[in-house]
Formats: structure tokens, C-alpha cells, sequence
């Protein structure tokens, strides 16, 4: 079954701190996935760039087999 939404090689920082690195993470439709970890680990970082609602610095967004290169299609990936 292929993935929903895919995050390829993600990196997001700040003020040159590593936020967010993630290699692949894949999520099917009806998955149910948990996010753990302390404080300042990047959690709600990495939440917001799931739900495409801010860019990572590298990698890619792969939304229903679609590649998310560009503004344009970061915010139109729910359209049909």
C-alpha cells in the first residue's frame, strides 16, 4: 500500500540548531501515530511541517505519490 504523505531527508533549523532531522518517515491513510519525546525535541516542529503548514530547510514532502516542490503546490497539495 503506498503512503499518504511521505517526509524524505527532512531538516529544519533554527538560529543553526537542528529542530527536525528525519531520513523517511511514511503514513498510511487510518494510521494512528504518536509523536514522543521531551521538551524542545522538535515535536511540534515536526508536526507542522506533517500537516504542510511550514517548509523544512531540506528534503521533500511527497503528498498522495505527488512531489511538494514549490509554494504553489505546498498549500494546493489537498486539491484535487
Amino acid at each position: 500500500m503506498a503512503a499518504v504523505l511521505e517526509a524524505r531527508n527532512i531538516l529544519k533549523t533554527y538560529s543553526g540548531r537542528v529542530a527536525v532531522e528525519a531520513r523517511k518517515l511514511c503514513f498510511h491513510e487510518g494510521e494512528v501515530v504518536a509523536v514522543c519525546g521531551p521538551n524542545g525535541s522538535g515535536k511540534s516542529t515536526l508536526l507542522r511541517i506533517l500537516a504542510l503548514l511550514d517548509y523544512p530547510d531540506q528534503g521533500e514532502m511527497v503528498f498522495r505519490g505527488r512531489r511538494l516542490s514549490s509554494h504553489g503546490d505546498w498549500f494546493n497539495a489537498g486539491e484535487a
